[in-house]
């Protein structure tokens, strides 16, 4: 029952009545039936201006638009031209003539009568003559007078004649200065919330891309290192872009590793449980997706079974693309592979395992971190150039690729 009194069942519901009634009736019953009486006139012409609301159902195309400003612009656009298209055609019937009527205007003493004398002395009748008054006038007349009416023109040359007509004329009047100015405030409440983070990406067609989310805060230090690493000229990849996707907006630390490799990382605020969100970073079209963990997390249980869920989500939108995660705890890893990741890398674990091996193996963590970590070029600019920090730090940036 309450979806019959929602908003587009109760639009479908009255312009479906009218149809109804014409396929029973017929046509040509209700147009004789229509030259019985003014009143049954009146009432076969209200029951064609009914089928005009079904222009609202206009209104459904909103839910396909995945930009909430681009989606309220169309909103506001959709209001205009539902109440021009409406009005104009309710206009049209409602101050058609009769088939008995002039053109324009005939004289009658009495007004119910459709034999009237077609008299052009009417046009200058005194009160003590009712007149009864039409105009045929096409639907391109009716949408100019709308128009010059909703814009508060009104600059007279066609106006409405007949009671109802003037009375549709009014409610037009009311609800354009209602319902326009109501949509217009949201457009601009909508536009002052946006910001550069909630566009989404269009690269796609000319850059791979990798997508990066994390399960609680995303660090500065995590992500420098992260995109210091990616960008490096010795990675093949260094030419890919990198989406960063996140419910919240960035930080100020963040924003600041963000603007050191712009334009090749774009930040998009949105979640990775969100389909919506999921294809404004066209995760259709990633190479691969990167599941963060907050090292700096005081719940490190939560964290991971964020980060499984992440998983979860990404690995339900594309089955393909590669999913690579970090959870803190070694027992969550196979929560990570049974959510689709490609690869789990437990942090603790990869620690005290290389630490573990460095006590067999002397220097064992030192030379895999050399061998696993890039150096910059500018980096070595920080010691003299006899010094042997600069000579270590050239020699690590010769190690082989992997």
């Amino acid at each position: 029952m309450s979806h019959f009194w929602s908003f587009f069942p109760l639009v479908d519901f009255i312009s479906l009545v009218p149809m109804v009634i014409e396929i029973v009736v017929g046509n040509d019953m209700l147009t004789h039936i229509s030259k019985q009486t003014d009143s049954l006139r009146q009432i076969a012409s209200m029951l064609q201006a009914a089928k005009t609301i079904r222009i609202l159902r206009a209104y459904r195309a909103l839910k396909f638009i995945k930009s909430t400003v681009n989606r309220q612009m169309t909103a506001t656009a959709l209001t205009v031209v539902c109440i021009i298209i409406a009005m104009a055609g309710i206009l049209q019937i409602l101050d058609q003539c009769s088939p008995a009527c002039d053109s324009f205007m005939f004289c009658s003493y009495n007004f119910t009568a459709y034999d009237c004398p077609r008299n052009d002395m009417c046009f200058h009748a005194d009160v003590a003559h009712n007149c009864c008054k039409c105009q045929e006038l096409s639907f391109f007349d009716w949408t100019y007078f709308v128009v010059v009416s909703i814009s508060t023109l009104g600059y007279g040359d066609i106006s409405p004649r007949g009671r109802l007509a003037r009375l549709a004329t009014s409610t037009m009047m009311l609800m354009t200065f209602v319902l326009v100015p109501i949509q217009v405030n949201r457009l601009v409440a909508t536009i002052s919330t946006h910001s550069g983070y909630t566009s989404s990406y269009k690269e796609h067609r000319t850059h791979t891309h990798g997508i990066i989310t994390a399960g609680g805060d995303i660090s500065a230090g995590t992500l420098a290192n992260f995109l210091r690493q990616f960008f490096h000229p010795d990675n093949p990849n260094w030419n890919e872009k990198i989406v960063i996707l996140h419910p919240t907006a960035p930080s100020n630390d963040v924003q600041r590793v963000i603007h050191l490799y712009e334009p090749r990382v774009q930040y998009i605020v949105g979640s990775a449980m969100n389909d919506l969100d999921l294809d404004r970073a066209m995760i259709s079209k990633a190479a691969v997706c990167y599941v963060l963990v907050n090292k700096d997390t005081t719940r490190p249980s939560n964290e991971d079974q964020s980060c499984t869920l992440l998983t979860a989500a990404f690995r339900g939108m594309n089955a393909n693309v590669p999913v690579y995660s970090q959870v803190f705890m070694s027992q969550n890893i196979s929560h990570c592979v049974l959510s689709g990741a490609t690869g789990v890398i437990c942090v603790e674990k990869l620690k005290l395992g290389v630490l573990g091996l460095n006590c067999t193996v002397w220097g064992l963590s030192t030379l895999l971190s050399n061998l696993l970590d890039t150096v910059s070029p500018s980096v070595t600019q920080l010691y003299p150039k006899d010094s042997w920090e600069t000579s270590y730090l050239k020699g690590t940036r010769l190690n082989p690729p992997i």
